[in-house]
């Protein structure tokens, strides 16, 4: 896909919750937003920079050289969680994902 293209998921109005609890992927599940749009943004700087300056929520794929910067933005929340034992990833030395705080 090139810049600019998203996927957009709109909420169906006629959508009613279950009555259980929720649990897992079964069970009551609230709508909270109206819609959601994914951007396909492949260039990693970007995709980084977007999510620094507002313009996306969230990113996944940081790479390790824009680490350093993103955990010292009060703006961004870098998460991080590591490989099940056993999987190895050469595309990306850190894996993880940021978002915007607030």
């Amino acid at each position: 896909m090139g810049a600019g293209e998203y996927v957009r998921l709109d909420r169906w109005k006629g959508y009613v919750p279950r009555n259980e609890p929720p649990n897992g992927r079964a069970g009551k599940k609230i709508a909270y937003f109206d819609h959601a749009e994914f951007h396909i943004v492949k260039e990693a700087a970007a995709r980084i920079n977007g999510v620094s300056s507002g313009q996306y929520h969230y990113g996944t794929g940081v790479q390790a050289d824009l680490y350093g910067s993103l955990v010292k933005n009060p703006n961004v929340r870098v998460i991080n969680w590591s490989l099940p034992t056993g999987v190895k990833s050469s595309s990306t030395p850190k894996r993880g994902y940021v978002q915007t705080r607030g």
